[in-house]
């Protein structure tokens, strides 16, 4: 899907339009919408994702035990929230969203 919207965008420029970059706002997380200027709200099925916009878990399987209780889920990178601040790049009806929008010396817990 990543490389069919690139192709869009290269047959875009080709053509003469231009790709937009647009900032949003995610409005709920399931399903997934993001409000572009508070006059656009854009339906999961209008977005794509990249991988750092993905939740990303690592669930670790103790096998030395036959203890379940070992076993552990970590969460490595959280998935859109609401109220995350996204950048986004439209081209041909489709948003890619590239990623948070983080402040400048702010770290994040995740729990």
């Amino acid at each position: 899907m990543l490389t069919d919207l690139m192709r869009q965008l290269a047959a875009g420029a080709a053509a003469g339009s231009q790709a937009e970059l647009l900032f949003g706002l995610v409005k709920t997380e399931s399903p997934l919408t993001v409000t572009v200027d508070q006059r656009l709200t854009l339906p999961e099925e209008a977005l794509l994702l990249t991988e750092e916009a993905e939740e990303l878990r690592l669930r670790v399987r103790h096998n030395l035990t036959e203890e379940p209780s070992l076993d552990r889920e970590y969460l490595l990178r959280p998935g859109l929230k609401t109220g995350d601040q996204v950048i986004l790049l439209s081209a041909g009806g489709q948003y890619l969203v590239l990623g948070r929008i983080g402040t400048p010396g702010r770290s994040r817990v995740v729990e």
